[in-house]
């Protein structure tokens, strides 16, 4: 009697133990599912799409130090008469020598040309990858100063710089912009008061704007001070 009792309830244990394993093996199954599925996402995917973002920043860097190497003041200069402009005055590439020799206008021309390489380069990487705006700004400087095609000798790359920190940050233009007013009535001359506004805008960016404008900012005063060390 005993046991005729007992096996209705040992056939249901076994039943319910095998919904039991049953139901487990499921889950486990499901979830090894999605864990294969989010690997693939967070490893598989990872990669292509670093690659491409990192290989966009670099296109849009190579394009903003190509875009600065197009020298306006050079070629200008070189469309007119078929001189070298840095064969003339003081010897570099730039707005304030082609002042020299073309006067108040074409100072004011080449400076906004300049100016435009270093703020297109910035807009466009805005566009297309913000990350990359600010290295954008230092290699249109860098390629205005060192022009591959022009043996690496161009021009000082102030109104390229200004132009690329106008599409960074418009508020740093602005505290570099009234540093340098204070400083002119102050009698510093040009030169000193640039590099040293410029330095200002330096320090505040670093203390108030995101990190990599106040780097990109302390990155184009090194860039100037270099290529003003010999006044000219």
């Amino acid at each position: 009697m005993p046991l005729v009792s007992n096996q209705p309830w040992t056939l249901a244990e076994e039943l319910d133990n095998q919904q039991i394993i049953q139901s487990v093996r499921q889950n486990l199954s499901s979830e090894n599912s999605a864990g294969a599925v989010i690997g693939n996402h967070a490893y598989g995917d990872r990669t292509p799409k670093s690659f491409h973002m990192m290989s966009t920043d670099l296109a849009l860097v190579v394009f903003a130090y190509g875009l600065g190497c197009l020298n306006a003041g050079y070629y200008l200069l070189r469309w007119r008469d078929g001189r070298d402009l840095r064969e003339l005055g003081s010897g570099n590439a730039g707005a304030r020598n082609a002042g020299r020799i073309l006067g108040r206008g074409g100072f004011a021309l080449v400076f906004a040309l300049d100016a435009t390489k270093g703020l297109v380069s910035v807009l466009v990487a805005h566009w297309w990858a913000p990350e990359a705006a600010a290295p954008c700004a230092i290699a249109a400087a860098l390629g205005h100063v060192f022009p591959a095609q022009l043996d690496w000798r161009g021009g000082k790359g102030v109104a390229t710089a200004i132009g690329g920190l106008a599409g960074l940050d418009v508020v740093v233009v602005t505290v570099a912009t009234v540093a340098f007013v204070v400083l002119r009535l102050a009698r510093v001359r040009t030169t000193p008061a640039g590099l040293l506004a410029l330095a200002c805008a330096a320090t505040f960016a670093l203390a108030f704007r995101p990190m990599t404008i106040g780097l990109a900012v302390l990155a184009l005063v090194v860039l100037l001070t270099f290529t003003h060390r010999s006044r000219s």
